[in-house]
Order: C-alpha cells, then sequence, then structure tokens
C-alpha cells in the first residue's frame, strides 16, 4: 500500500505538468521559444508517469528492504503534519466554504489578466544591441558606405558602447537576400559596472536614438536575438508591422505611405517608415542572339556567364569523403 500511495503521489504531479504545458498559446515570436521547451518536459514528464506507475513500484519492492520508519520519527514531518493537520480537517468540514473561496480567487486574476496584453514573452535585455534603420531604396553604394561610417562614430560617441561593427546590403552567401538600403549595425556594449550612474538599457536606447539622427533613416534599436526571431516568425524586422498585400505595386506604395503617416501620430510609436517597392535601380540584360551564335554560345550560356559575374553560381559538385562540396 505504502508503495502505490508514492507511485500515485509521483503519477499525480507527472500528470498535472502534462495536462498544463500543452494549454500554453503564446503568440508566433514567443511560440518559437517557449514550444520546444515546453513539449520537452511535457514528454519528459508523461515518461516519468509511465515510470512511477510501471518500473519504480517493482523497483521498490526490490530495493526497499527491512524495517521501514514511520513518517512522525522525522522531526520535519512532524512539524509539516502539526500545520496541515488541523488545516485539512477545517477544509473537509465546510467543503462549501473552501470551493467558495477558491472561486473568489481565480475570479480576483480576470481584471489583471485583462491587463497583461497579448505579448507572451517579456522585453529581455540581452546585454548587446542591433541598429536596423530603413532607407529609401536607391541609395549608392557610395552613400550607403558614408552612412554607414557616420552612424558608427555616432554611436561610438555613447559612453557605455565597448565595440561597433556594422554592415549594409547583404553579406557574402546566397542565404543573405538583403537590399543595399538595408543596414544591420551590432553594437556590443561594456559591462554594466562601467556605464554611467543610473543609467539603465532603456536610457541608453533613448540617448542612442537622440545622438543617431540622419535625414532619410528611421532609427530601429533591437536585441539582436528577438529581431532574428520576428524575422523568421513574421518576416518583419520591427516589433510591430503592417504587411500591405495587392496586385499592383503603385497601389501598394500609396497604401503603405499612408499607413505611415497614420503611424507617426500614434503616441509611443518612435519612428514609422513604410518601405518601397518602386524606386529601386534595376538592370535589364538584353541578349544579342546574333552576336552570341558567332561565338557558338546560347541564351542560357550568356545568361549563367551573366550570373556566375553578378553573384556567383554553381558549376559543378564534388566529393570529399562523404561531403558533397559545391563549386
Amino acid at each position: 500500500m505504502r508503495l502505490l500511495k508514492w507511485a500515485g503521489a509521483i503519477y499525480q504531479s507527472a500528470d498535472y505538468h502534462v495536462v498544463v504545458y500543452p494549454d500554453l498559446h503564446p503568440g508566433r515570436a514567443g511560440r518559437a521559444s517557449v514550444w520546444p521547451l515546453a513539449f520537452t518536459k511535457t514528454y519528459a514528464m508523461a515518461g516519468a508517469a509511465l515510470l512511477a506507475i510501471v518500473v519504480i513500484p517493482i523497483l521498490m519492492g526490490y530495493w526497499i528492504r527491512g524495517k521501514i520508519p514511520p513518517e512522525s520519527s522525522n522531526p520535519l514531518n512532524r512539524f509539516l503534519i502539526r500545520v496541515y493537520h488541523p488545516l485539512l480537517l477545517k477544509v473537509l468540514h465546510w467543503p462549501k466554504t473552501t470551493l467558495l473561496v477558491a472561486a473568489l480567487s481565480v475570479l480576483t486574476v480576470l481584471w489583471p489578466l485583462n491587463k497583461v496584453g497579448g505579448e507572451f514573452l517579456p522585453q529581455i535585455n540581452e546585454g548587446d544591441l542591433l541598429y536596423m534603420p530603413s532607407t529609401l531604396p536607391g541609395i549608392s553604394a557610395a552613400e550607403a558606405a558614408s552612412m554607414l561610417q557616420k552612424t558608427d562614430k555616432l554611436i561610438m560617441s555613447v559612453p557605455e558602447v565597448a565595440r561597433v561593427f556594422g554592415k549594409t546590403g547583404k553579406a557574402e552567401t546566397a542565404t543573405d537576400s538583403a537590399p543595399l538600403e538595408m543596414v544591420e549595425t551590432t553594437i556590443q556594449l561594456k559591462p554594466q559596472e562601467q556605464w554611467r550612474p543610473g543609467m539603465t538599457m532603456d536610457k541608453i536606447i533613448e540617448e542612442l536614438d537622440n545622438t543617431v539622427r540622419l535625414p532619410g533613416l528611421a532609427n530601429l534599436w533591437v536585441p539582436p536575438i528577438r529581431n532574428r526571431i520576428d524575422m523568421l516568425s513574421t518576416g518583419i524586422k520591427s516589433p510591430i508591422g503592417i504587411k500591405v498585400s495587392g496586385t499592383v505595386l503603385a497601389d501598394i506604395d500609396a497604401m503603405a505611405e499612408q499607413i505611415e503617416e497614420v503611424a507617426r501620430t500614434v503616441p509611443g510609436v518612435a519612428s514609422a517608415l513604410a518601405e518601397r517597392l518602386e524606386g529601386g535601380r534595376y538592370i535589364n540584360v538584353e541578349i544579342n542572339r546574333e552576336k552570341a551564335a558567332r561565338y557558338g554560345m546560347t541564351v542560357a550560356d550568356v545568361q549563367l556567364f551573366v550570373t556566375s559575374a553578378v553573384g556567383g553560381a554553381m558549376v559543378g559538385e564534388t566529393v570529399e569523403g562523404i561531403a558533397p562540396l559545391s563549386n
């Protein structure tokens, strides 16, 4: 009977976690980081519940032998029983009053729950910052490099900043499709012990935002990890964004500009910028079929050559050991 009582307590505790964790429904940003932990612990508790009713009673029968001392022999157990027993008797004596008090306790959390908001994860201080301003399309490479140098110099003027590393446009990888007008600057801050007295992360962001003021830039200061989660889950680099869908680019741009004007008037909005779809610079390559034929080249050959010269293209594949490598 003692073994069954212990197994029942372990099973009840594990079953509680298994039932509760699937009820977590955070937003898309929180789901990416919370659900793996929730499901991992759920599976672990489900395994613990199975062991509690199948394996543990059998092992306890083999391993626990001899005279088992009573629970009252332990001073801590005697103290807990002395406190818990009178409360248990009162609860069993007035069951309706106990249920009423429990129901009122649940109702008291409804009003604070409505004030929590829809964000599941609170803002986490990651220790570093990511500066991701947006510019209008059509900026030249020289102007983008000059703008990047100016912003880095202004950011380094804040005493709490240790070092700054920025890039504009895409990196040398096929997985980065960032346009030239997208700027990403990683800001590493000094240890908090070296900050000025009274400085907090919010105050540092406010000072950076007031310091870095360049025409045509809409500032955005976000934690690096939080920014990656937002971009992976929503495709938007800012915590709040509005997507406009349509078939005509001119109409989409016009609607986005109207939303930008309205968003700037909302209290609490530091910056708002509509990403334009039109206005960028493009190169159209027209192939002269007759001249290409003189060199024995087809249209596909010329397109492959242009692609390799501009952005690189895979021309073959080799195998080293068991790993295939693209060339």
